[in-house]
């Protein structure tokens, strides 16, 4: 949408989309927002500053930020916004935003300042509402930081710490990808990491939405590793929010370390056994938990409006005894079960007891070969795994981000994915 430079076009009706902190970027059609410092301007008073800064979000910088550009850059440097505001505080009514930008703000905020931050966001974003932003990557700068010899480093040191040379420029705080995964994943779904990166300097580019409505019980203690949310993004994209209701009845059997984040009451077996689920523990947060085995449910027929199943079934010792307690406790639901290619790629059949194929609209179960495992066995925890497993879930540049990305886009043929209605047929074939 256009509006005229330096105009604030936000009023009754209007799509508002809010770009904080603003710095020296102005963008059209956005409700640009910084804050109130010496140097900082308002659009309706320096309409030359808006021509000077002005651009649109596909060409956020209008100049390059080169090496010496950023290391100039100091307390005098002009900045034109629409209004005055703190990235923690925005005045906006709630679920009105239909967009949030933050470029290389976020580090500038405490730990607690960037816990009030997405808060705030998150109340005044629609469901659907987009986040963007970006942060340096600290863990590729420090890497060059001692990497590069004498006065090299000087650039690296800015990226860490910031410019030092004025109010609110000093970085507070640093993100490597996996630690801003987990900390949008909290507030947000649909958490991605872009790779394209258009900054000229290593940085992690972010986008997220907010899917959940207020009502809707969400986990609050768990922080889930990313490549877990990375799973839950890829089912959101194909099934949505699976047609689950306000008020529904949502159990996740096997809930184990990262629990369905829309389920609404949890279930899993082991309790302190943590072996299966690769040493991490059981969460447990403020939704109602019940101890018991898949095999046998403790719940009345068809108690359970929705039954997440996912990445247990290869498990259990009597598979067909688990489906037969799905299908009575609930009225449908979403299964999901390695194959064997799924288990190969990631060296986990080793304690697996199943791989799954679907032979028409039916769930087969097929016993792993014993010598099969043993091959799994024998190189879990070799550097072979370790070398699959950085490429999957830890890429370091852009050419195994390719790899990753792959997997991830290609997940449903690497694992079963299985939504049902009222009941689904299933087989196991025994050794």
């Amino acid at each position: 949408m256009g509006n005229p430079k330096g105009e604030n076009r936000v009023g009754e009706g209007d799509v508002i989309r809010v770009h904080v902190p603003c710095g020296t970027v102005y963008l059209e059609g956005y409700d640009n927002i910084d804050l109130p410092l010496h140097g900082h301007y308002l659009a309706a008073e320096r309409r030359d500053l808006v021509d000077k800064n002005w651009t649109q979000v596909e060409k956020y910088y209008a100049r390059e930020l080169s090496e010496e550009f950023l290391l100039g850059i100091g307390e005098n440097r002009e900045v034109v916004c629409d209004r005055f505001g703190r990235m923690e505080d925005l005045d906006y009514s709630d679920e009105s935003v239909e967009e949030i930008v933050c470029i290389q703000g976020l580090e500038h905020l405490t730990a607690d300042q960037a816990e009030k931050a997405m808060s705030c966001w998150n109340r005044i974003l629609k469901p659907g509402g987009l986040v963007r932003l970006s942060v340096p990557d600290m863990e590729e700068i420090m890497r060059l930081a001692l990497a590069a010899q004498g006065s090299e480093r000087d650039w690296y040191y800015r990226l860490i710490y910031g410019s030092q040379k004025g109010p609110g420029a000093e970085h507070r705080e640093g993100y490597d990808r996996d630690k801003l995964r987990g900390f949008l994943a909290r507030w947000f779904v649909n958490v991605d990491i872009n790779y394209a990166n258009w900054h000229s300097y290593p940085t992690i580019i972010a986008t997220a939405r907010k899917l959940f409505p207020d009502a809707w019980p969400r986990p609050q203690a768990a922080k889930p590793h990313w490549h877990w949310t990375c799973y839950h993004e890829y089912r959101r994209k194909i099934f949505g929010d699976f047609g689950i209701k306000q008020g529904d009845k949502v159990l996740d059997i096997g809930s184990g370390c990262d629990p369905f984040p829309l389920a609404t009451h949890l279930c899993d077996m082991s309790l302190e056994n943590n072996k299966e689920r690769d040493g991490r523990p059981l969460v447990r947060d403020e939704r109602p938990f019940v101890a018991a085995n898949a095999e046998n449910l403790p719940f009345a027929d068809k108690e359970i409006d929705f039954a997440h199943c996912a990445f247990l079934l290869e498990h259990v010792e009597h598979p067909e005894k688990a489906c037969s307690e799905i299908i009575r406790v609930a009225k449908r639901g979403y299964i999901e079960v390695g194959r064997m290619a799924g288990d190969f790629w990631h060296l986990a059949g080793h304690h697996h007891r199943w791989y799954c194929e679907v032979v028409g609209k039916k769930l087969v179960f097929i016993p792993y070969d014993l010598r099969f495992r043993e091959f799994l066995w024998q190189y879990r925890d070799g550097d072979l795994a370790k070398v699959l497993w950085r490429i999957v879930h830890m890429p370091k540049d852009a050419e195994l981000a390719t790899i990753s990305q792959w997997f991830f886009d290609h997940h449903d043929k690497l694992f079963i994915m299985f939504p049902w209605r009222g009941e689904f047929e299933y087989q196991v074939i025994y050794p």
